[in-house]
């Protein structure tokens, strides 16, 4: 009998150790503020993480500049993810990313794309002028860093002010991408990242823009610090790495 109790209570012990470990796993949650452009990737990235390490990742993706301002009144995010170096130095600088963790994971491409179902498309950059293409896409330059090499890139070619009555604003690249897929624009500019299989495009040549360096930060006020990271650590892994490179994206 007292065997018999006191294997019960061992039972009942390892149970609830057993499930006490299992809501501690349960319980890693790891939330990233990361640029809209990288999306896709990072989408498959963490779920390569959560298998690894059981943490759940959750995203907020948005134009770099807005998820800044969300950062610095206190959001809950616990790594930063940009789509270019200066908006996390911003961060860095008042105090808002914890320091020795900036730094640049990617460096991303522009494209030129448009719907595919439309008949005249541009066969170079330069056709861009034409009358045909009405209404061009890019995402708003002053909080969005592909927008931002968009806008460099047409003032470099020098065709910028013939050319901006006509151009669209999106809050960030992924806008600009579905007022490419509804047709309601004639020609986007977006990061390589988002052209799905299939989908046609032209290359921006990346000596019209600054290079589009992307850097990460953890959120100094992050209650998640090490596993953001793990998750950086992660993003120099192999796995990580090759699918960044699948999704368009080079390595610095």
């Amino acid at each position: 009998m007292k065997q018999t109790i006191l294997f019960l209570i061992f039972f009942i012990l390892v149970s609830i150790i057993a499930c006490s470990s299992a809501q501690k796993i349960d319980s890693k949650k790891l939330t990233i503020a990361a640029a809209a452009n990288v999306e896709p990737a990072f989408k498959e990235i963490a779920k390569e993480f959560q298998l690894e390490t059981g943490a759940e990742v959750v995203f907020s993706f948005g134009a770099s500049g807005m998820l800044a301002k969300q950062i610095e009144n206190a959001a809950p995010f616990d790594l930063f993810v940009s789509a270019d170096v200066k908006t996390v130095e911003a961060l860095e600088a008042k105090g808002e990313i914890l320091p020795g963790t900036k730094r640049i994971y990617a460096r991303g491409k522009l494209v030129l794309t448009w719907p595919q179902n439309i008949k005249l498309v541009p066969l170079a950059l330069e056709d861009i002028v034409k009358e045909d293409f009405r209404r061009i896409a890019i995402a708003t330059p002053d909080i969005a860093p592909y927008g931002a090499a968009a806008k460099e890139s047409l003032q470099n070619l020098g065709v910028w002010e013939k050319l901006e009555p006509r151009i669209v604003y999106g809050e960030n690249v992924s806008s600009v991408y579905q007022y490419i897929k509804t047709g309601n624009v004639e020609l986007g500019f977006i990061p390589m990242s988002l052209i799905k299989p299939g989908e046609n495009f032209l290359a921006v040549d990346e000596k019209l823009h600054k290079p589009i360096n992307q850097a990460l930060g953890v959120v100094k006020k992050s209650k998640q610090i090490e596993l953001a990271k793990d998750f950086d650590r992660f993003l120099t892994g192999q796995k990580a790495q090759h699918i960044l490179e699948k999704f368009g994206y080079s390595i610095p």
